[in-house]
């Protein structure tokens, strides 16, 4: 008994807790973008704390859209995704559960093309591949779809047999992009320092 008042309570704490998390998150998204319109606004205006240059209207540009978009120069830096090797579909490693698995293909259609294309295959509860209608084989190091499951989602995007899976694109682990909001504000604090100088010396 007392182990399951104990188990009930550790999940509350959990629940508790992710969700102070999503609210704190909620909070910077909220920040961020009422921070990165009024400095646009600042921007279209060329005025900020005293009229502002040319370069320092595109800076406040650029800081806006850093704000809006951190992750727009984050993936430069962190790519988003990963190459894997395919044959992980067939070990039926690390292969995600309730997710769709991001797999690249090649192969020949019925009128004789050679297509390459991307596809995003649900896998269910099971992580499986059969779940979303593919078995797969290994020749010469290399994975081919197999067979195709008749009806199932493969078959719906177009996959056929004997296509070759060249890789599987999978989410990488990076910082949070958030990082970029430092760049950001140091030259916002950079550009506010040359605009105070400015305005005390013409008043």
């Amino acid at each position: 008994m007392r182990l399951l008042v104990a188990e009930k309570q550790l999940k509350e704490f959990e629940d508790a807790f992710w969700a102070s998390k999503a609210i704190e998150a909620e909070k910077r998204v909220i920040l961020s973008a009422v921070s990165a319109m009024l400095i646009f606004a600042a921007a279209t205006q060329g005025y900020w704390l005293t009229k502002s240059k040319l370069w320092e209207s595109l800076a406040l540009f650029l800081i806006a859209f850093t704000l809006f978009r951190p992750g727009f120069w984050w993936d430069y830096i962190y790519p988003p995704l990963k190459q894997e090797n395919p044959i992980m579909l067939v070990a039926e490693k690390n292969i995600p559960v309730d997710q769709e698995l991001r797999i690249v293909v090649t192969g020949e259609t019925i009128d004789g093309k050679n297509v390459q294309k991307t596809v995003l295959l649900p896998l269910g509860d099971t992580g499986r591949l059969l779940q979303a209608g593919i078995e797969t084989r290994i020749e010469n190091e290399k994975v081919y779809i197999d067979n195709i499951v008749f009806g199932s989602q493969a078959e719906k995007m177009g996959l056929d047999f004997n296509w070759e899976i060249i890789t599987v694109e999978v989410e990488n682990e990076r910082p949070p992009k958030q990082w970029m909001f430092i760049p950001a504000i140091l030259l916002l604090i950079f550009l506010a320092h040359g605009q105070l100088n400015r305005r005390k010396f013409h008043s």
